[in-house]
């Protein structure tokens, strides 16, 4: 049996609303809790506090309580905030919606819910209003947050003046949220989620992410090990830096290792000194295939139906390569057995790069070097990645416990 190294998470036997906005201090009161990212309008705890207590109260008057699911089918805009913490704070059941959803689907997702109150945007309402009709919701619960012509608006709800009910539930079983599956393998299946599971996140969450002053969240350390350990590169990155390490010793510049991801280079692992050249690849950094070395390496040695798509969809928003100019790229790429770009990421360097092949002969990865533009030693730098390309290909070819990373379908 595995056992977390991190000690068990405490669980307060509390509704989400308690547990957030319950014990907040008077010197939290005036933080601020939302930013509206599109203005940069800002609402402090207080504000979104007293919001939450005014539209629980406004829906609590027209009877949504502890027993209603209420449906929400908003993009991520501040006042989804007040919203969703209104409703739980009455007690209901809230379901969200995807936005992009028809009314069909919109329709469907009410009537398994059992939702009698939908909140939307002006945006989504026509396929909001069509779906409320058939399911029977009338259009004063159809609540439109930015207003339209016979529903209420968000500002009206928020007017009503109404007290926050006293409301009483067992945190453990009392559904809270009930968010649907995507339905690619079926129809969409609701999860039912009790405020506790709510509250057991946030505490989860709280050894995952740092908080800073004024409340800034950034990734911690933890979370950072745990994706580290569970990356699916992991054991192309570990059978690849002794390699690396060697070219970085010899060439004293650049060396990245790259894997193929949709229509970019994602590049996971890369080497650098004092001294080489710019060299614009980070870890976890991406670029688009046409664009570095390692993306038209790995694009160069993928299926044709996979390079097909590519090139079917293929645009250049510089309009600077063209597609023909691209497809004798990608041949050229194939036929010499590795790629290479001068000027195009920076006009002063050279990129070069080499497929890495599993024992499936399948291309994994891409080894690359960016050297100075004056300094291209092709008969050199092309075997010596290749050589270190093979023996990363056999290091992954070796017996591992519990191997991580087999090819690049697995990312």
């Amino acid at each position: 049996m595995f056992s977390s190294p991190y000690p068990d998470v405490d669980v307060p036997n509390l509704g989400i609303y308690d547990y957030l906005f319950g014990a907040l201090a008077e010197e939290d009161l005036d933080r601020v809790a939302v930013v509206d990212g599109a203005s940069g309008a800002e609402t402090t705890y207080r504000a979104l506090r007293g919001q939450i207590d005014a539209l629980a109260g406004a829906v609590a008057a027209q009877g949504l309580g502890v027993h209603g699911v209420a449906a929400i089918l908003c993009p991520n805009v501040p006042a989804f905030a007040t919203v969703f913490h209104g409703l739980l704070r009455a007690g209901a059941t809230v379901t969200t919606i995807n936005a992009l959803y028809t009314a069909d689907e919109i329709a469907a997702q009410l009537t398994d819910a059992g939702a009698d109150w939908l909140f939307t945007v002006s945006a989504l309402l026509p396929a909001a209003r069509e779906a409320a009709e058939r399911t029977g919701i009338p259009a004063s619960r159809l609540v439109v947050l930015d207003g339209a012509d016979g529903h209420p608006s968000l500002a009206d709800l928020l007017a009503v003046g109404a007290p926050a009910p006293r409301v009483s539930f067992d945190p453990a079983t009392h559904v809270a949220v009930l968010p649907y599956s995507s339905g690619t393998t079926g129809r969409p299946k609701g999860v039912m989620l009790s405020h506790r599971n709510l509250v057991a996140n946030v505490e989860q969450a709280r050894g995952l992410l740092d908080v800073g002053p004024g409340g800034s969240v950034s990734l911690g350390l933890r979370l950072w090990e745990l994706a580290n350990r569970n990356s699916p590169t992991l054991e192309l990155r570990q059978a690849a830096l002794p390699f690396m390490e060697d070219i970085q010793q010899v060439l004293h510049q650049n060396v990245n290792l790259a894997v193929l991801d949709g229509r970019e280079a994602l590049f996971v692992e890369r080497l650098s000194r004092r001294g080489s050249v710019a060299n614009r690849a980070q870890v976890a950094g991406r670029m688009p295939v046409h664009v570095s070395s390692a993306g038209l390496v790995l694009m160069a040695n993928q299926p044709r139906p996979v390079q097909a798509e590519y090139l079917e969809g293929f645009s250049d928003p510089t309009g600077r390569l063209a597609l023909e100019d691209l497809r004798a790229l990608l041949g050229e790429a194939a036929h010499q057995g590795y790629a290479q770009l001068a000027g195009v990421v920076d006009p002063d360097t050279w990129g070069i790069a080499v497929p890495v092949l599993d024992r499936r002969k399948h291309a994994v990865a891409a080894l690359g070097v960016v050297v100075p533009l004056r300094e291209v030693r092709l008969q050199a730098l092309v075997p010596a990645l290749q050589t270190a390309a093979r023996g990363i290909g056999r290091r992954l070819g070796e017996p591992r416990e519990n191997p991580a990373f087999h090819s690049a379908e697995s990312l």
